[in-house]
């Protein structure tokens, strides 16, 4: 997901040049918004909406937050800050994201973190993480951010191409910057294994790799024991086992995942929730594809019920994020159950997040449904 939504061409400009057209283009939209107020009558808002307020910050936005500090401590060698990120770890934020989760995806994510002439970094960065890395050999975490670095070098290197469309050069950069990323994690210390990060980036490894299943069930089966609450190991395990991937059916990791969540130290909540997670997903882009959302369910192996009660579950678990109740009301709405949508809608309690239920037309789309 890309956040930054100015257009890409002033991002080369002088940065004083940038913000002087940024804040005329403020202007302008300004004055053209208040004239537009100015013309219309309030009886254009449908009468649905009245008690409805638009979330204009997503839980995205609020993590987003806190990736100058993070990529700056990098950057600036501000190992103490980066340190103060590591020691809240097992905090999460408003949407159930552990800061853990977040920290590291934007190693593996770098580009959406920093897309103005990120290459140029590239080297500062490894050398840096090697520094910090240094400081404390016995950490874990500077180990894990050098692999998951070189994780996203090596996907910058092969392109999003599909495989046939990759070049020899693209190739062969891929695979060294995925071996530097394995050397980083078979070299490490033991002490790396009890971050379940670990189990996460070699997993990534797994499917850049291509390694038979029961390799990474196996290293699944070792991180879930150090924490099996740890969301990504489910969500890339399941991503492995897809057909495009190394799955052979597309119900695969569905079945695999029901599988998973018996482990004794889930509760029966804590099930719920993964499953909701992680269902969600996968199924997402896939509601177009068929006509009737029962041969959807069928076709991925979804229990339909459990991931609605996932859904609700996880939004119930974390009641400050500003997505999860609208995430579950659109879901509710596409499977067909009102009961479940007007769950939703008092779960949201009078505030809805645009992008999840296709603007402001989808929400007033969905309201009339529910009357």
């Amino acid at each position: 997901m890309r956040y930054i939504t100015y257009p890409y061409s002033l991002m080369k400009l002088p940065v004083t040049v940038t913000f002087t057209l940024l804040a005329l283009l403020s202007s302008i939209t300004f004055i053209i918004s208040c004239k537009n107020n100015a013309d219309s009558s309030q009886s254009n808002i449908d009468p649905l909406l009245d008690d409805w307020v638009a979330h204009t910050e997503s839980d995205a936005d609020i993590r987003f937050k806190d990736a100058n500090p993070t990529l700056h401590g990098v950057t600036r060698k501000q190992f103490a800050t980066l340190d103060k990120y590591v020691a809240r770890f097992d905090e999460h934020y408003p949407d159930g994201i552990t800061i853990r989760e977040s920290f590291y995806n934007k190693f593996s994510d770098y580009d959406d973190y920093n897309r103005n002439n990120a290459a140029k970094y590239t080297n500062k960065y490894l050398t840096n993480l090697k520094e910090w890395r240094d400081i404390d050999p016995k950490a874990p975490t500077p180990w894990i951010c050098l692999a998951k670095f070189e994780i996203h070098l090596a996907w910058a290197a092969r392109g999003n191409s599909y495989a046939d469309k990759v070049t020899e050069e693209g190739w062969e950069k891929f695979g060294n910057h995925i071996k530097n990323s394995e050397e980083y994690l078979t070299s490490a210390p033991e002490s790396v294994k009890s971050d379940p990060e670990f189990y996460q980036t070699a997993l990534t490894l797994a499917l850049a790799q291509g390694w038979d299943y029961e390799d990474a069930e196996a290293m699944f089966l070792e991180g879930q024991d150090v924490d099996p609450l740890y969301v990504p190991l489910y969500t890339r395990m399941a991503y492995y086992l897809q057909p495009k991937w190394h799955g052979e059916n597309p119900d695969d990791w569905s079945r695999w995942l029901e599988h998973m969540l018996k482990h004794e130290k889930l509760t029966e909540e804590d099930r719920l929730v993964i499953y909701g997670y992680v269902v969600r997903e996968n199924i997402r882009g896939n509601y177009s594809k068929f006509k009737d959302v029962k041969d959807l369910y069928k076709y991925l192996g979804i229990n339909r019920n459990r991931f609605l009660k996932g859904l609700a579950a996880y939004a119930k678990r974390y009641p400050d994020s500003k997505g999860w109740p609208s995430y579950y009301l659109y879901h509710a709405c596409m499977a067909g159950d009102q009961t479940a949508m007007q769950e939703a809608i008092k779960m949201m309690d009078g505030k809805y997040l645009p992008g999840a239920l296709g603007g402001e037309k989808g929400f007033l789309e969905i309201l009339k449904d529910l009357e």
